[in-house]
């Protein structure tokens, strides 16, 4: 499987295309909190960080500093043209190959990162060196036996079909992250309120900002995004929430 580079063409759409409402934002950082260690302040490292989304986010609920690690440079340079907390900062590197020290932080966070992992174990060794004895780690990802179709699969079949086929199972990662020395402490299907509408996520959806549609053949794409806007056009629920599956998030221990 070809790497999708965020240097590209990714870059100059995924802010807008990957925005997360605020009510969503709050959810996820809710769901941080439930898992990672109660003291605070925690040092924390937000591994594929890209635009930040979630980076200053962390370090004003957790107290910083937190590490924002992006291989992508253009990633990295939007994420500086946004207001930016004052204990983050922003660094390259691959999980592969962590700029950090052993046991820098007390959590790492991978939020859709996972299945862009070239070397996936090697990832899980190098999160298990960086992250302190009792810290934690949070991966957001979706196992290809899990995945719930978007609401517009119906006239878009193929990123379902596509993330079937790149996506590891849950087992698969589970077992990869498990034997790098981490312990599974829980699989939390996070709820999220539905914050958008279906004309919206369709809005969000024509940025092209989803990683699966660069393995899509460009006719493809655009035949599907045309038959969503026709649909959209006469349907009733068009202006109602979107429906939002609950979403995977990954817990596990250094011990």
């Amino acid at each position: 499987m070809r790497a999708v580079d965020y240097d590209d063409r990714l870059h100059a759409c995924y802010v807008q295309g990957s925005m997360l409402p605020s009510e969503v934002l709050a959810a996820w950082l809710a769901a941080f909190r439930r898992w990672l260690p109660v003291r605070r302040p925690l040092r924390l490292a937000d591994v594929g960080s890209g635009t930040g989304r979630f980076t200053s986010s962390l370090a004003a609920a957790f107290g910083g500093p937190v590490i924002g690690l992006e291989p992508a440079e253009r990633m990295r340079a939007l994420a500086l043209t946004a207001p930016v907390h004052p204990k983050v900062c922003f660094a390259g590197g691959s999980c592969e190959a962590l700029p950090l020290a052993d046991r820098a932080v007390d959590g790492a966070l991978l939020f859709g990162v996972w299945h862009h992992l070239r070397d996936r174990a090697a990832s899980a060794v190098e999160l298990a060196r960086v992250v302190r004895p009792g810290g934690t780690l949070l991966v957001r990802t979706t196992g290809s036996d899990r995945l719930s179709p978007p609401w517009w699969d119906a006239w878009l079949p193929e990123v379902h079909d596509a993330d079937r086929t790149l996506l590891p199972s849950l087992a698969d990662t589970v077992a990869t992250i498990t034997t790098a020395g981490w312990e599974l402490v829980a699989i939390d299907d996070v709820v999220l309120p539905a914050a958008m509408t279906r004309r919206e996520d369709f809005a969000r959806l024509q940025q092209r900002s989803l990683s699966t549609l660069e393995y899509l053949d460009d006719t493809v794409v655009n035949q599907g995004i045309e038959r969503i806007a026709a649909a959209l056009a006469v349907h009733a629920d068009a202006d109602r929430p979107a429906p939002v599956a609950p979403q995977d998030l990954l817990v596990f221990s250094r011990p």
